[in-house]
């Protein structure tokens, strides 16, 4: 990885500058210094994302127990604000074609990963933390179970599809239109 710029900061390099410093007697004194800006140095998360179909924690490739599919089109996002859900300022990405995904250009420190809800899988509720450093690779992955039939998650949306936020649902097993105990 290399050090990449950082729009609205100056460039890297060498500038010089002076000051003028004036001692109220009609006397002054100037001085030059030449100050070198160094590129900010960024990291990055990299992980993969898949089914575990057996719940061990680690994708088998199919030579001792049933291959266990990588997880395709599966968004991540950096939950920068920890309202578990993913914002339009917080980075997002989506997981290619092999489970793979990535986030660049990350100042050092820990990044809150989560990965939105997907019907009929069990995403973990919790951000993982993950620490990033100057000039690194930050590996994630995640195994990813399948939800039992009892279970249901899911993410609220409007007719066209975009997100609704902070709103629950419950099932409503007497049919009366109020949340119950039924």
């Amino acid at each position: 990885l290399l050090p990449q710029a950082v729009a609205g900061l100056t460039d890297a390099g060498s500038y010089s500058f002076s000051i003028s410093v004036e001692d109220g007697r009609g006397g002054y004194d100037v001085q030059t210094f030449e100050l070198k800006v160094l590129p900010e140095l960024r990291g990055s998360i990299v992980g993969h994302l898949f089914e575990d179909l057996d719940g061990d924690g680690a994708q088998d490739d199919g030579s001792e127990n049933p291959a266990e599919p990588s997880l395709a089109g599966w968004q991540l996002y950096i939950d920068t604000n920890g309202n578990a859900y993913p914002d339009p300022n917080e980075p997002q990405t989506l997981t290619d074609t092999s489970g793979n995904y990535r986030f660049v250009g990350l100042l050092p420190g820990d990044y809150p990963i989560r990965v939105s809800p997907v019907a009929g899988y069990d995403v973990p509720n919790d951000a993982a933390q993950v620490a990033v450093t100057a000039s690194r690779e930050a590996a994630f992955d995640l195994a990813i179970e399948q939800l039992t039939l009892s279970h249901i998650r899911g993410q609220l949306q409007t007719e066209d599809g975009t997100a609704i936020a902070y709103w629950k649902a419950y099932a409503d097993l007497d049919d009366d239109g109020r949340r119950g105990e039924n």
